[in-house]
């Protein structure tokens, strides 16, 4: 699990980062980017949004239609009781490069919330969640998804990934918490490019994807959960393939990212944006003959 609470003075435009990462019930951190670099303005991963309350942060989330945001269901499931957070309660901020930067006009109010009916707390399987904005962002902003059929293409293990968020920038061994001394978290966006490595490495299940160097140094970590991983998608643009969920510590060498693999979701993500609507059959006569 890789999210935190980071409060922000909106209206004040500066932000206010807490000493050190929040936990959630379950006693775990949640993730960062860590071994990356600020992203360049203009922003290109723009896709990328930010997931809170009012006032905090908790985590990212990717734009994967104008008014729909995919994220990861850990961030508002309740480790302990399995509760769902209110949708009224969340906001989802669009636009942003640096958090202290929000207005009113980046902010979107939440109308439903949707964590796949099968996520397991325990396991962190089925790690994925939908979010419906009440007012739609630019459709320019949207990255497109991986399907079954693509997935196998897009995330052959060495495959060059791209992973942003907000998160924490310091990296640390599983056996700790946070890094000694405390975390630090950006104000501005972050990036970081790692290649996929194989499921077997990692023993993950075949609906994950794990993603990292084995000499570690680069991850995601607290506060980037329910974000973006995607790679290249050919023409200069990028298609979406992962979602952060997970991971032992942040960028430790051995360890690995793990990420709920999009394509593996394709239909019910489908299925939830785009609902079959049942029309009314019609009954022809019977004709007795």
């Amino acid at each position: 699990m890789r999210s935190l609470t980071i409060a922000l003075a909106l209206f004040a435009l500066t932000l206010l980062i807490g000493v050190g990462a929040v936990v959630h019930a379950d006693g775990l951190p949640r993730p960062m980017i860590v071994g990356g670099t600020d992203v360049p303005d203009p922003n290109p991963y723009t896709y990328q949004v930010s997931v809170g309350t009012a006032n905090s942060y908790f985590c990212g989330g990717s734009l994967i239609a104008a008014n729909w945001v995919l994220s990861a269901a850990h961030c508002f499931v309740d480790a302990q009781t399995g509760a769902v957070t209110d949708a009224a309660t969340l906001v989802v901020r669009v636009g942003l490069r640096l958090q202290s930067t929000a207005t009113i006009d980046n902010n979107r109010a939440v109308i439903q919330l949707i964590t796949h009916p099968s996520y397991d707390r325990a396991t962190s399987l089925n790690d994925i969640a939908l979010l419906q904005l009440a007012t739609p962002a630019s459709a320019d902003w949207v990255v497109p998804t991986a399907d079954a059929a693509n997935d196998p293409a897009l995330t052959v293990p060495g495959t060059t990934s791209t992973a942003t968020g907000w998160g924490g920038l310091l990296g640390y061994d599983p056996s700790q918490s946070e890094p000694t001394g405390g975390q630090q978290y950006p104000d501005i966006l972050h990036v970081v490019q790692m290649p996929i490595a194989a499921s077997e490495i990692c023993g993950i299940n075949a609906t994950q994807i794990c993603a990292g160097e084995v000499a570690g140094g680069k991850d995601t970590c607290q506060g980037d959960s329910g974000g973006p991983l995607v790679v290249s998608n050919g023409p200069g643009g990028y298609i979406q393939v992962g979602v952060v969920s997970n991971g032992p510590g942040c960028a430790a060498a051995g360890y690995y990212g793990v990420y709920t693999r999009v394509g593996s979701f394709h239909n019910w993500i489908a299925t939830v944006i785009n609902p079959v609507t049942l029309l009314p059959q019609a009954y022809l006569p019977l004709v007795m003959r």
